[in-house]
């Protein structure tokens, strides 16, 4: 098969080894089960004040399995926000991370899951590189 002849719309998922991507609109849907396939229960959220909404969608994804909402993510990430997730982890008993948005959120969740050592779930709403990178 051609790969024109593929049809771009289509959803598809990528296991690479040790890492999962799905791809496709609806992904956050997808949430519940990913917290499940992780073994965890009390997910929170990281993002930007101005993806709350998608992280609002995650949440209601999650159910049960989320652990809340911390928007402290800001571009070149701060001390101050660091500590923000850091705290909300604490207060929440989360455990593990959703990094939502673009990417100084998942910058700030892959600093949290360096320093915690939580499962970590990348969910990017633009395509930065950092969504890849362990670094």
């Amino acid at each position: 098969m051609e790969i024109s002849e593929l049809d771009a719309e289509a959803a598809f998922a990528f296991d690479p080894n040790p890492a999962r991507i799905v791809f496709g609109a609806g992904g956050i849907d997808s949430l519940a089960d990913d917290a499940e396939r992780l073994g965890v229960s009390k997910m929170l959220a990281v993002c930007s004040a101005g993806q709350r909404k998608p992280a609002d969608r995650a949440a209601m994804a999650l159910g049960g399995k989320s652990a809340g909402i911390c928007d402290a993510a800001v571009a070149s990430m701060s001390e101050g926000a660091f500590d923000a997730a850091m705290a909300e982890i604490k207060r929440t008993g989360a455990d593990s991370i959703l990094s939502l948005g673009g990417g100084s959120p998942l910058g700030l969740g892959k600093a949290v899951v360096h320093e915690t050592g939580l499962p970590h779930i990348s969910a990017p709403t633009t395509y930065s590189g950092s969504e890849l990178r362990g670094d």
